[in-house]
């Protein structure tokens, strides 16, 4: 017979008011997708992480409607990494925000600052972010267990031009995503000593003023 295949890890979202405790009662979304999505059955080893930098391998105690009951095991904390990527993104249209939340937080962006350009044709309010601000976050711990990043994006509220200017130093390096030239090469520019703090900016459609 064949070698049998490796488990697939089943990663979940524990959030950080939960940790600390021996055993976890887990409902909602994660209870749901735990039950019906993944089909788990009391044994079954799941590792819990809550998107700050701590995760920890659980035991499915037991499963009922009410959620899902989970022995936890020894917390250990994810080393920071030594660099760094924040994302400056002009707000797109169409709902094009969604995916790069979930992008971005699969390639580890640290963190990601939604803009109000001058050029931008999307115009949200503060209260307006408010609201739309769980999907995002539900979005980027989906992708956080898609893509076993144990660290989520800080997502900013949204932040006209003026504020954002104040939000810029202490960067190694300010890189500008233009449509006119000229243009200097990333991979250089990247790779010089010390360039460990990254602030990526990416214009709206209409490019930068």
């Amino acid at each position: 017979g064949g070698k049998a295949a490796n488990p697939v890890k089943i990663r979940c979202y524990l959030p950080p008011e939960k940790w600390g405790q021996t055993m976890v009662q887990l409902n909602g979304r994660e209870a749901h997708h735990l039950t019906h999505v993944l089909r788990v059955s009391p044994g079954v080893e799941v590792t819990c992480f809550d998107g700050q930098g701590t995760q920890a391998q659980a035991k499915v105690q037991s499963v009922s409607r009410k959620g899902v009951s989970l022995e936890m095991g020894q917390q250990q904390s994810v080393p920071t990494p030594p660099w760094g990527i924040s994302l400056a993104v002009a707000i797109p249209k169409h709902g094009k925000l969604d995916q790069i939340v979930d992008q971005a937080t699969q390639l580890g962006v640290h963190r990601l600052i939604p803009l109000l350009t001058a050029r931008g044709v999307v115009r949200v309010s503060a209260q307006e972010w408010l609201k739309k601000e769980p999907r995002f976050k539900q979005i980027a711990i989906e992708a956080g267990k898609q893509a076993g990043v144990d660290r989520l994006a800080i997502l900013d509220p949204v932040t006209p031009w003026n504020r954002f200017l104040r939000l810029t130093q202490g960067y190694d390096r300010i890189l500008m995503g233009t449509v006119e030239g000229p243009h200097e090469d990333l991979s250089v520019l990247l790779s010089e000593p010390g360039v460990k703090k990254v602030l990526l900016l990416i214009g709206p459609e209409g490019d930068w003023t």
